[in-house]
């Protein structure tokens, strides 16, 4: 994930309804996105690299792709999964997916948001593409 992606994954996180618990932390999977760039966009939160079996008690993880998405959601059923590549949620599996060219657009999967039991404010809903 490009710069643009990780700020915008970090503004995903203003509009989840229940906030990560205290100590929660995201995983950046080796290739999903710089992990300086995510520690300093997202400051105040633990950031780990780590592989996709790496999130056990994670609340969110950066994927590179569906196979990792899968993983993730092996470990950690209730992991917010975010990815530059829209074929993971078009497959149900990301939940937000954030793509950059030809044109900043975030897309969201319902099915995989229900299934990690991860809710999001209207107003995002009204904002992004379900898939």
């Amino acid at each position: 994930m490009d710069t643009t992606q990780v700020k915008v994954a970090a503004k995903v996180f203003n509009f989840i309804l229940h906030k990560p618990p205290p100590g929660a932390s995201i995983i950046v999977v080796k290739g999903a996105a710089d992990l300086d760039l995510v520690k300093s966009v997202l400051g105040g939160m633990r950031i780990a690299q780590g592989t996709a079996t790496d999130v056990d008690g994670a609340y969110a993880v950066f994927v590179t792709s569906i196979a990792d998405a899968v993983s993730a959601k092996g470990i950690n059923p209730g992991i917010l999964t975010i990815s530059g590549d829209l074929k993971c949620v078009e497959a149900g599996v990301c939940v937000v997916a954030i793509e950059t060219n030809p044109k900043l657009a975030i897309y969201y999967s319902h099915t995989a948001a229900t299934a990690a039991g991860i809710d999001f404010d209207t107003s995002f809903k009204l904002m992004v593409s379900e898939r």
